[in-house]
């Protein structure tokens, strides 16, 4: 078959394509198509810089969270470092990645990874414990950390409330496990939910007078 360069090739096109495309290029189309894609960018295009400036201050908070166990590593006696525990080094970072927006338990994680490579812990420490300090909420970790201060820095005491009907002997428990403290100020729904939790996850225990 001869080809010659200056043949013209005529190609018969459907009359619903050639409209479609002839629809494309009309200034009308055009118009609603543009307004269309505007109308994506407005809604999703907010979106999209949310979800961008929330990823960068995630991505703040990783390098925060590296450069904690970074020093507290470097604290640590060159003679006390041990090998580092992969399943609970690795299990507190991937469990650190739904914690990292709270600072209380940011620390708690940082100071697992920390100890896990220091001789005086190493043999205390436990994988599972960076499952326990994930289902913590900050007040959580901020109520059992006052705990475990000194005795006497803070008023602390855990009461149940009652209300006391007059003129009946009756009583109605409004709230059980209240936890009061002088540097610690929340609704006393959240604290008694703290006790609860911590007490559930065998981190406190509760002894009735």
């Amino acid at each position: 078959m001869k080809n010659d360069k200056n043949t013209l090739v005529n190609i018969d096109i459907p009359d619903s394509l050639d409209k479609s495309l002839k629809n494309l290029t009309d200034q009308p189309t055009a118009y609603i198509g543009n307004f269309i894609s505007d109308v994506f960018e407005l809604i999703f295009g907010k979106f999209h810089h949310k979800m961008e400036i929330r990823r960068i201050e995630y991505q703040h908070k990783v390098d925060e969270f590296k450069k904690n166990i970074q020093q507290k590593i470097e604290a640590i006696p060159p003679e006390k470092l041990i090998e580092p525990d992969f399943q609970t080094v690795s299990q507190a970072v991937e469990n650190a990645q739904y914690c990292l927006f709270s600072e209380e338990l940011q620390e708690m994680f940082a100071n697992l990874i920390a100890n896990s490579i220091n001789i005086d812990y190493g043999d205390k420490l436990h994988p599972s414990f960076s499952e326990i300090i994930k289902q913590m909420s900050p007040l959580d970790a901020k109520i059992l950390k006052e705990f475990i201060a000194p005795v006497g820095t803070s008023l602390k005491s855990i009461v149940d409330l009652q209300l006391k009907i007059s003129d009946e002997h009756s009583s109605t428990l409004v709230f059980r496990d209240l936890y009061i403290s002088d540097d610690i100020s929340c609704p006393p729904e959240k604290s008694s939910v703290s006790i609860a939790s911590l007490y559930r996850l065998g981190l406190i225990t509760i002894t009735p007078f």
